[in-house]
C-alpha cells in the first residue's frame, strides 16, 4: 500500500473536506481521505483536485520532495515508533489545515480582486437620461401637435357643418325668392290683361262721347227745325253746335207760355170779378171797368185765337221735344251709367296702380335686401374659404411635422433598441462565454443640428472581441462598422 503525500493544491480545498479531516485520525483514515478528497476535485468549478499531483511519496520528516520509498521501510518505522509519527502526522496534517485555511484566505482574497478588475473593467452603463429627456420632450411635442390636429379638424367639420347649413338657407332663399319673382310674373300679366282693358274701355268711352255729340248735334239741328217752322223764316242749317243749350231754350218757351198763360188767366178773373160787380149807376169807376171790358175781352179773344192757331205746331214741337227729353234722358242715363263704369275702372285701375307700385316696391326691397343676403353669404363664403385654405396649409405644414417628427421618434427609437439589444448582448456574452467580451465605447457628444426636411445621419458601431485563456488575452479583434440611420 502506498502512501501519498499531499502537495499545496492550487485552488482552496472544500469546507467539507476540510471538516472530515480530524487530527486524532489514523493513517488508514488518512488515506481514504485522500482518496475521497481526489474523487471530489471536480464538484466545484473552481476548484479542481488532479490525481496526477498526489503521486508523491508521504514521507515522516519533509514536506513535498524525495523520490519514493517502499511501504515495508513505512510499516517498520511506524511499528518502531508508533506515537511518535501519529504525532508527528497530526502535527503535520495542523500544519496543512492552518496552510489550507490561509490558502482559502488568499484564494478570498484574490477572488474578491478579480471581481474588482472585471468591475473596473466592465464596459460602463451607459446614462440615456439626455435621450429620455429629448425622447419625453418630442413625446410632449407629438401628444401637443396631435391635440392640435384634433382641434382643426373639429374646426374643418364645424365649418364644414356651418357651410352646409347655409347652403340650406340660401336654397331656401332661392326657392323663396323664385316663388316670389314668379307671383310677380303673374302680377305683370295680370296687368298687362287690366291694361288692355282699360284700353278697350277708354275706346268704348270715346265710341260713346262721339255718340253724345252726334246725338247732341242732330237734336240742335232738330231744334233749328223747329224754330224756323215756328217762326216762319228760312231755315238756315248750321253745322256748328249752337252756343245755348236745348234745356235752357225748352224753360225759355216754357216760361213765356206759362207766363201768357197766367196774364190771360188774370185778365178773366179780372173780367168775371168786373161783370159781377155791375154797378147801379153808370157813373164812377165801374162805368170805366165796364166799357174797359170789350177792350180787355178783344185782347183775350186774340190772344186765345193766336194760341188756337200756334196749338198743332206747338202738339208737334211737344212730341219732338217729348221724344228728344227720352232721348237725352236715356243717353244721359247710359253716359251716367258709362260715368260710373269708368270711375269704376279707374278705381280699379288706381288699386291696380298702387298695387303694382307696391308690389314693384316690395320687389325692389326682397331684390336689395336678398342681394344684400347674397353679398354677405359670398363674403363669407370667401372668408370660410380663405380660413379652410390657410387651415389645410396649417394641417399639411404639421402633418409633415409630424411626420419628420415620428421619423425622428423611430430613428431614435432604433437607437434606443440598438443600444438594448448590443447591452442585452454584452450580458449575455458575459453570462454565457468567458472567452468572449464585446466593448462598445460611448458615443461621442455632438452639438445639436437644428431638424431638417431630410436629415441624413450615421452612426459608428466599432466591435472589439478578445479571447481568454486562464485570464490572459489570448487574441483580440476590433471592427468598427458605419450604418446610416
Amino acid at each position: 500500500m502506498s502512501v501519498y503525500s499531499l502537495p499545496e493544491p492550487a485552488y482552496p480545498m472544500p469546507e467539507r473536506f476540510s471538516q472530515l479531516i480530524k487530527p486524532s485520525s489514523r493513517l488508514s483514515s488518512l488515506t481514504g481521505l485522500v482518496r475521497k478528497a481526489s474523487s471530489l476535485g471536480g464538484i466545484t468549478p473552481t476548484t479542481r483536485i488532479s490525481t496526477s499531483s498526489l503521486s508523491m511519496p508521504l514521507t515522516l520528516y519533509g514536506g513535498g520532495g524525495g523520490g519514493g520509498s517502499s511501504a515495508g521501510s513505512c510499516s517498520s518505522l511506524i511499528g518502531a515508533d508508533g506515537k511518535a509519527t501519529m504525532q508527528n502526522l497530526n502535527d503535520r496534517l495542523a500544519a496543512y489545515l492552518e496552510k489550507v485555511r490561509s490558502l482559502e484566505a488568499a484564494n478570498g482574497e484574490l477572488e474578491r480582486k478579480i471581481r474588482e478588475w472585471y468591475e473596473k473593467r466592465a464596459p460602463v452603463a451607459r446614462d440615456y437620461s439626455a435621450y429620455e429627456k429629448t425622447i419625453a420632450g418630442l413625446r410632449k411635442q407629438i401628444g401637443a401637435m396631435t391635440q392640435m390636429n384634433a382641434k382643426i379638424i373639429l374646426q374643418i367639420d364645424n365649418a364644414r357643418l356651418a357651410s352646409d347649413d347655409f347652403k340650406v338657407k340660401y336654397e331656401a332663399e332661392l326657392a323663396l325668392r323664385q316663388s316670389v319673382e314668379a307671383d310677380v310674373v303673374g302680377l305683370r300679366r295680370v296687368l298687362d290683361d287690366l291694361t288692355l282693358t282699360r284700353s278697350a274701355l277708354e275706346a268704348q268711352v270715346e265710341a260713346l262721347q262721339e255718340e253724345l255729340i252726334y246725338l247732341k248735334k242732330n237734336h240742335q239741328e232738330a231744334l233749328l227745325v223747329l224754330r224756323s217752322q215756328l217762326g216762319g223764316q228760312v231755315s238756315v242749317e248750321v253745322d256748328a253746335a249752337p252756343q245755348q243749350d236745348l234745356m235752357e231754350v225748352l224753360d225759355e218757351i216754357r216760361a213765356q207760355y206759362e207766363g201768357i198763360a197766367e196774364k190771360n188767366r188774370r185778365d178773366m178773373e179780372g173780367w168775371y170779378k168786373g161783370k159781377v160787380r155791375l154797378p147801379a149807376r153808370g157813373d164812377g169807376p165801374a162805368a170805366g171797368t165796364l166799357c174797359a171790358w170789350p177792350r180787355n175781352l178783344t185782347t183775350f179773344c186774340s190772344s186765345e185765337i193766336a194760341l188756337l192757331s200756334l196749338s198743332p205746331q206747338f202738339d208737334v214741337l211737344s212730341q219732338q221735344v217729348s221724344v228728344s227729353t227720352e232721348a237725352l234722358q236715356s243717353s244721359k242715363s247710359e253716359i251716367s251709367e258709362l260715368k260710373r263704369a269708368i270711375q269704376g275702372l279707374e278705381i280699379e285701375l288706381q288699386s291696380l296702380l298702387s298695387l303694382k307700385s307696391a308690389l314693384e316696391d316690395n320687389l325692389a326691397e326682397t331684390e336689395s335686401s336678398y342681394s344684400a343676403q347674397l353679398t354677405k353669404l359670398q363674403s363669407q363664403v370667401t372668408q370660410l374659404e380663405t380660413e379652410l385654405g390657410r387651415v389645410r396649409v396649417d394641417t399639411e405644414r404639421q402633418s409633415s411635422e409630424y411626420q419628420m417628427l415620428l421619423d425622428i421618434k423611430t430613428r431614435l427609437e432604433m437607437e434606443i433598441a440598438e443600444y438594448r439589444r448590443l447591452l442585452d448582448g454584452e450580458d449575455v456574452g458575459l453570462k454565457s462565454k468567458d472567452l468572449i467580451m464585446i466593448c462598445i465605447p460611448p458615443p461621442e457628444p455632438q452639438p445639436e443640428a437644428p431638424p431638417s426636411p431630410n436629415p441624413e445621419r450615421s452612426r459608428k458601431v466599432k466591435t472589439i472581441v478578445e479571447e481568454l485563456v486562464d485570464g490572459k488575452v489570448v487574441s483580440s479583434e476590433v471592427k468598427e462598422v458605419e450604418e446610416k440611420l
